[in-house]
């Protein structure tokens, strides 16, 4: 009996387990392996209409990570995605997430809207897959003193 290799995870499926891992990392060895293992090296960074390097982008996540003691909420509002390749729908494509991220309180919360373009820059689409372009707009909100 042949085994069946496990199903591949969709392109938002993955792109929304690839956030959740970076944001909800417990430790900086986790959260900088969850990052690497989403954004490829040459990524193209806009955030809020700026362009910014890969490790710029990294560091503005980190800082808005905060505390990694503190375990956010992560709610995923409304996402879509277009395959690039329909014979292999899960390889490649474009993913346009909208969600919340709340980090210590309901009155401390990150609104992001994300349009990433999804890769698989090596042979296996398990742990090849890379976002190459990153175009996001989000708004941090704190509690008003």
């Amino acid at each position: 009996m042949t085994e069946q290799p496990a199903p591949v995870l969709s392109l938002t499926a993955w792109a929304e387990d690839s956030i959740k891992s970076f944001l909800t990392a417990t430790t900086e060895e986790h959260f900088h392996a969850a990052v690497n293992a989403y954004l490829a090296p040459h990524v193209r960074v806009t955030h809020n209409g700026k362009s910014l390097t890969r490790e710029k982008y990294i560091k503005a996540l980190r800082t808005a990570r905060g505390d990694l003691h503190l375990q956010p909420t992560i709610t995923f509002k409304n996402t879509v995605s277009v395959s690039s390749d329909q014979k292999k729908p899960n390889d490649a494509g474009t993913v346009g997430l909208f969600f919340q991220v709340v980090v210590q309180s309901p009155e401390n919360h990150i609104t992001t809207s994300l349009n990433i373009v999804v890769e698989t820059l090596g042979d296996s689409v398990y742990t090849d897959r890379r976002v190459v372009v990153l175009d996001q707009i989000g708004l941090q909100t704190a509690a008003s003193s």
